[in-house]
């Protein structure tokens, strides 16, 4: 089982300059998000997220916002240490499952655990999706989970959603395309309210 000393030195360990101890570290975290091990360790991240100072969240140890913090950034280190052919990061993969564990109420057993770090979220795929598009497939799921929650979508940005639009409108993010109307509603209810 994970402890909070463990997760703190994955995390440190993401924010590593060299591409291979961050893929370590991104493995090592695919094995406690995934498996026998899941609901343990997806306790333990709730529990302390719960528990953290709203103010400090992103920078507190062991808690959801900071794990979703770290992935992020080291899949903005991949991609800029493989500018040329950035196709595919482990980070993306485990950021889209880290995402879906924290959503699920099964087992995290709370809800809204990413309200935090929301605006950041959506500022980074945006982020990802211009500078790489070839992201736009791993990150559809992301964005589909959190624009079905309420709370997360009042957290995006006028801007973020006004930069987001001629992407859902490529080729290219053929999955998200039912994500337009979403957006067009949120929009929408923005201009009512």
């Amino acid at each position: 089982m994970a402890t909070a000393r463990d997760v703190e030195e994955v995390v440190q360990k993401l924010a590593s300059d060299r591409a291979r101890p961050r893929d370590v570290r991104v493995k090592l975290l695919g094995t406690w998000l995934q498996g026998d091990r899941a609901p343990t360790f997806c306790r333990l991240l709730a529990r302390n997220t719960a528990r953290a100072k709203p103010g400090h969240l992103a920078s507190a140890g062991a808690t959801w916002p900071f794990l979703i913090t770290a992935l992020a950034k080291c899949v903005l280190a991949d991609i800029a240490a493989k500018r040329r052919g950035a196709t595919r990061s482990a980070a993306a993969g485990m950021l889209r499952a880290a995402v879906r564990c924290a959503e699920d109420a099964r087992l995290s057993g709370h809800s809204l655990l990413l309200i935090s770090v929301a605006k950041q979220l959506f500022s980074h795929i945006l982020e990802v999706i211009k500078d790489a598009p070839s992201f736009q497939l791993e990150y559809s799921p992301i964005l589909r989970q959190l624009l079905t929650v309420k709370e997360y979508r009042y957290q995006m940005k006028p801007r973020t959603y006004s930069s987001e639009l001629p992407y859902q409108r490529s080729p290219c993010f053929h999955i998200t395309t039912p994500f337009c109307s979403v957006l067009n509603k949120i929009l929408y209810f923005r201009q009512i309210l």
